[in-house]
């Protein structure tokens, strides 16, 4: 819902003309959500959960034009063919639920050049601090897949300020997520503290859904 929320508010506020979602998967915003026709999608993922993501959608049409990319994003040169395809068009990068899992280098790698190829830069982008995923038992179901040098939450949050990166929009998992779910939110944290658990984190948490601009983006 944050994402999507964004999404939207990104496209409609500034001349974003092509997307770029890493790590893909299934997602199906481009057949789902009402994208401008014009609009480029560009898919990256590995070849073997692409060539899946085709055999589900079948002749489904999205709303707009997907391309797709096979990449390994720990590899400099696949990442440099996500930024030659974009050129200097105006163009959002999607990061979701992907920077906890990549190796430290990787994600500082990502960051720092996307923000330094010209043309303006956009991202969205997902953090949760370690208080949240501790305190949300998010660590133990991610820990398994995660990288052994990954960043926490609070190392990319500060390595996005390090590289330039600004905050544009912000939707948070603490206080905003009280607005679509409010009273399923609450008979959650009641059940937590008859449990014994710790309270939520506080509203002050960095955790939540970032639209982040560089240069010309931010202005």
């Amino acid at each position: 819902r944050f994402v999507d929320d964004l999404l939207k508010y990104a496209l409609s506020t500034y001349p974003i003309e092509v997307v770029v979602s890493v790590g893909a998967g299934l997602d199906a915003r481009p057949w789902r959500i009402d994208l401008p026709a014009s609009l480029r999608w560009v898919e990256v993922d590995f070849q073997e959960i692409l060539d899946y993501k085709d055999s589900v959608i079948g002749s489904e049409t999205p709303k707009c034009r997907v391309e797709r990319l096979t990449v390994d994003l720990n590899q400099a040169e696949d990442r440099h063919r996500i930024y030659s395809s974009v050129g200097d068009d105006p163009a959002l990068m999607i990061l979701e639920g992907i920077l906890m899992y990549l190796p430290g280098n990787t994600v500082t790698a990502l960051t720092a050049e996307w923000a330094a190829i010209r043309g303006p830069r956009y991202c969205l982008v997902d953090i949760t601090s370690s208080e949240f995923t501790r305190r949300s038992r998010v660590s133990q179901l991610v820990a398994h897949v995660s990288s052994t040098t990954g960043l926490s939450g609070e190392q990319i949050y500060g390595l996005l300020e390090e590289k330039g990166w600004v905050t544009l929009e912000r939707r948070s998992y603490v206080h905003d997520i009280l607005k679509i779910a409010g009273a399923r939110i609450l008979k959650i944290m009641q059940a937590q503290a008859a449990a014994g658990r710790q309270a939520a984190p506080p509203l002050s948490d960095i955790s939540g859904v970032y639209l982040i601009g560089q240069g010309a983006a931010s202005s």
